[in-house]
């Protein structure tokens, strides 16, 4: 084994570390885990111990659609509103789900699909 192969395989565990660092330090994972199970809680742990972000962003988004699936279509509406989704008005239950959830991840990752909203250009 090389050098380079050990400072390779070290930087990317140190990525993916990072990575799980950020989704535990932003606000949706904070709700996400009051709002959980004590098994959902045990496997997000597992999660984090292996170091399986793809894993734990898969458990979050099903902890997440169960959470709103349980809410009522107006409050989905409400929601929805809140966090300008596109004709939340005219959508179904599924379409917003489905919305709020995009919007969510959108946010989250700190893209905002209106950013020049104001008709000026950032170049």
């Amino acid at each position: 084994m090389s050098l380079e192969s050990i400072r390779r395989h070290f930087h990317e565990k140190f990525l993916d570390m990072r990575a799980l660092d950020n989704i535990l330090m932003g606000k949706r994972f904070e709700n996400i885990w009051n709002d959980s199970t004590i098994d959902e809680q045990q496997e997000i742990w597992i999660f984090l111990y292996t170091n399986d972000k793809g894993g734990l962003q898969k458990l979050i988004d099903q902890i997440k659609k169960k959470e709103l699936e349980g809410l009522s279509t107006n409050k989905l509406k409400e929601v929805a509103q809140k966090l300008k989704v596109p004709k939340y008005s005219r959508s179904s239950r599924i379409e917003l789900i489905r919305g709020i959830q995009k919007k969510e991840k959108e946010i989250e990752n700190g893209k905002t699909a209106n950013s020049s909203r104001d008709g000026k250009n950032s170049t």
